[in-house]
């Protein structure tokens, strides 16, 4: 067996760190997967935020969070209200986290 050459090994673990955490459309969203068995999503934003998980809206103010009970699912939808036509889905033992950069596309 070749050993593999020292600048590929980076290439490698990018990979599956990047394969390991599902990426966010959106910018200043970040997701990473975590061992819990719930979704967290926490707003460090000074937004407010509207979404709805699997067709239940929650409203987040500003540095709030939820966590919620994965229930059977293995990955759950989130739609962003206040951003047209965003949504993603997630693992559900997900952390989802809006950082103090995000700003709503309302009104722009």
């Amino acid at each position: 067996m070749k050993p593999i050459p020292l600048i590929v090994l980076p290439l490698i673990m990018s990979a599956s760190v990047f394969a390991a955490n599902p990426a966010s459309q959106i910018e200043h969203i970040t997701v990473t997967n975590t061992d819990l068995e719930n979704l967290s999503i926490q707003n460090y934003s000074p937004e407010l935020i509207k979404l709805s998980i699997h067709g239940v809206n929650h409203t987040l103010v500003s540095f709030s969070g939820l966590s919620s009970k994965c229930d059977g699912y293995l990955e759950l939808e989130i739609i962003f209200e206040n951003i047209e036509h965003e949504y993603f889905v997630v693992p559900c033992n997900s952390r989802v986290v809006i950082s103090e950069n995000y700003r709503s596309e309302v009104g722009e």
